[in-house]
């Protein structure tokens, strides 16, 4: 009797076996060997969290791996989820590509759309189409000067206001200590850029990370990086050259 139950527990192992993989066969003939299919990563995005990872940045994954994109854009699955702090949001970055590279995408951990229970796909405007921006941060030291508050030093001489944008004068209320004057050079810095058709994504302040305040002081950048080349040619360089510095997010 026992050699019975233990036979049929075998015989029901066997056939569903053979039924997943007779749906896995199903559903991988059923995908197209032509043309265009959509194909999917979640995106990360929490619950209470802001946003996941942008499209442009996952498809240079498919890109930099000879995969084209022929468009993108966001979408969510079909599976029901609790509201909940730190949970899955269940969003979707959908990339079109070709058919010819889905075995390649799925080497990248995308999966067709076809995957997904009961979910329809919607058609995706190639006119949104864009390359994928990468950006990159350029900086150039600003110009400011540190003068000795002492007594009987001699004032500063005169500074030609006409080529600077502004003044700052920073000074401790601690007796002996340094006059900082610092010329804000960043808005000539920006025309700069501005006029040799740099576009400038955000700017910020930040030190070289040798030299202190405000020696050490750079004005920085954020630009797209198929400009760096011209943004080098104006004298700026990139963050990354600068041994000691710490970057911060550009807001």
């Amino acid at each position: 009797m026992k050699h019975l139950k233990l036979f049929y527990i075998l015989f029901l192992i066997i056939i569903t076996s053979c039924k997943n993989t007779s749906t896995s066969e199903q559903a991988n003939s059923a995908l197209p060997l032509s043309g265009k299919l959509q194909i999917y990563q979640y995106d990360n995005s929490k619950q209470c969290e802001g946003v996941g990872i942008a499209l442009d940045v996952m498809a240079k994954i498919l890109i930099d791996n000879g995969i084209d994109v022929s468009c993108s854009q966001k979408g969510r699955d079909t599976l029901g989820r609790n509201t909940l702090c730190g949970a899955d949001t269940g969003i979707l970055n959908l990339y079109e590509i070709d058919a010819s590279n889905l075995a390649s995408a799925r080497l990248l951990d995308f999966k067709p759309t076809s995957d997904l229970i009961n979910y329809t796909d919607s058609q995706c405007d190639p006119s949104l189409i864009s390359t994928p921006q990468i950006l990159e941060k350029i900086y150039k030291y600003d110009n400011s000067v540190v003068i000795p508050d002492t007594p009987g030093s001699s004032p500063p001489e005169p500074i030609p206001v006409s080529s600077i944008s502004s003044i700052v004068v920073k000074k401790n209320n601690v007796p002996g200590s340094a006059l900082t004057i610092v010329i804000s050079s960043q808005a000539i810095m920006t025309e700069e850029l501005i006029t040799a058709g740099i576009d400038i994504i955000c700017t910020q302040n930040g030190n070289d990370g040798v030299s202190a305040d405000p020696d050490g002081n750079i004005s920085i950048f954020e630009i797209d990086s198929i400009k760096l080349k011209a943004a080098e040619v104006l004298g700026y360089k990139l963050v990354t050259n600068l041994l000691n510095y710490s970057d911060s997010p550009c807001l």
